[in-house]
């Protein structure tokens, strides 16, 4: 599957991502919960993490062809030391007492931009070092990763929440971003085809290569049908916001209850992943994308209507096992219909186009949450899964894959 002189980096690269990944989820853990324990809104909430999350989806095709044009090394080595410094930074504030709804705004802000970049930097890189007949399994891998994370994380920052003040789980964080960057100097990376360079102004040259990664993404119908799927899937999946209140105010529960369910979820996503990269699909991939949104649609709904922690427990990880099926399928499409010295800008714009739904979710969700309840919103939410998935599998939009594949064969821009 791996390259052979590249096997030694290949792990460490993605070691390195899981200290980065383990970092950003434990300080997201942590000041959602300071959040919504402060305020007891879910509309703040969501207000707070649409910041912490918009920025990067609107500059993802703005910086997406910087990933094809610098050392994607130098790019996450960059990514995680930021990454470092603004939560040094968010440490000092605390400290002071001197964090508002501005400041974890701002904080959230600059990590939303570096997330922009590192996500498709990660997805090129390792992307460069696999065998291309390999790439579903790369993506299968990919979402083990971030099931470890999710895995991890709120268990870490749950138990941390109730023996620890903010201020100090935000200093023990930064060892987790310094491991990231330790891990990120002995990696080496193979060098890159770039693209002939555009005389004229740098600016000229930046608008021509994402221009030519829209091209790319218009030419194909299966490509724009998945981006509308996928803004309506983020929409219904940005829950967030809403997991908060609905341990707190339909659960009555505390900050271990959330860090179980997300542990349960974390150790269905890996599951899953483990299995998606096992199985290795090659056949019917869109049938496995549509089949998955109907069962989260229902556990999702499940989850609204069964109010009991052991039963909410239960649901959460079969809705993380089913994810890798929707998650790792799409990106194993797109790794095998987009060429890798396109893969910057043209994953930089499909980020930011199917992640436009999240910010929307999120202010839907809070909005609606404070006016009835969290179990409202996973009932809706999960019922617009089911229809979505109904609606597509009926269109048909989605029965193009094998012409995709063959175009990525045939051609390159």
């Amino acid at each position: 599957m791996i390259l052979n002189e590249y096997r030694r980096s290949f792990y460490l690269l993605l070691s390195s991502q899981l200290f980065a990944i383990l970092g950003n989820g434990i300080s997201r853990f942590s000041i959602v919960w300071w959040i919504t324990t402060t305020y007891h809104s879910g509309i703040i909430t969501s207000i707070q993490m649409i910041a912490a999350t918009l920025p990067g989806i609107i500059l993802g095709p703005v910086l997406g062809p910087l990933i094809d044009k610098l050392s994607r090394k130098k790019i996450l080595l960059f990514c995680n030391v930021s990454n470092f410094l603004i939560l040094f930074w968010l440490w000092v504030l605390f400290n002071f007492s001197s964090v508002n709804l501005i400041v974890l705004s701002l904080y959230g802000f600059i990590a939303s931009v570096l997330l922009s970049i590192q996500q498709p930097a990660l997805i090129s890189s390792c992307s460069s070092m696999v065998l291309e007949q390999k790439q579903g399994k790369l993506a299968g891998l990919q979402e083990l990763l971030n099931a470890l994370g999710m895995v991890f994380s709120p268990v870490i920052a749950g138990y941390f929440i109730v023996i620890l003040q903010i201020q100090q789980i935000l200093f023990l964080n930064l060892s987790f971003f310094m491991l990231a960057v330790g891990l990120m100097i002995f990696i080496n990376l193979p060098n890159k085809k770039f693209d002939k360079e555009v005389h004229g102004h740098i600016l000229r040259q930046h608008i021509s290569m994402l221009y030519e990664g829209f091209q790319f993404i218009k030419k194909r119908k299966l490509l724009k049908a998945m981006l509308l799927m996928f803004f309506i899937v983020n929409i219904c999946c940005a829950v967030q916001p809403i997991l908060p209140l609905y341990v707190t105010n339909d659960l009555l529960k505390g900050p271990v209850t959330l860090a179980h369910l997300e542990l349960s979820l974390g150790i269905g996503l890996i599951i899953g992943s483990i299995l998606n990269a096992v199985l290795t699909i090659q056949k019917e991939k869109v049938k496995v994308i549509l089949f998955s949104l109907i069962i989260c649609g229902l556990l999702e709904m499940g989850l609204g209507l069964i109010l009991n922690v052991s039963w909410s427990i239960l649901l959460m990880g079969l809705f993380g096992f089913a994810l890798p099926f929707i998650n790792a399928t799409s990106t194993s499409i797109w790794l095998e219909v987009v060429p890798n010295h396109l893969q910057g800008r043209v994953f930089s714009i499909r980020t930011t186009f199917a992640q436009m739904g999240i910010p929307i979710g999120f202010l839907l969700g809070g909005a609606v949450a404070d006016i009835t309840n969290a179990s409202f919103v996973f009932i809706t939410g999960g019922l617009i899964l089911f229809l979505t998935a109904l609606c597509f599998k009926l269109s048909g939009s989605l029965r193009t894959l094998n012409i995709e594949a063959q175009k990525r064969i045939e051609e390159t821009l």
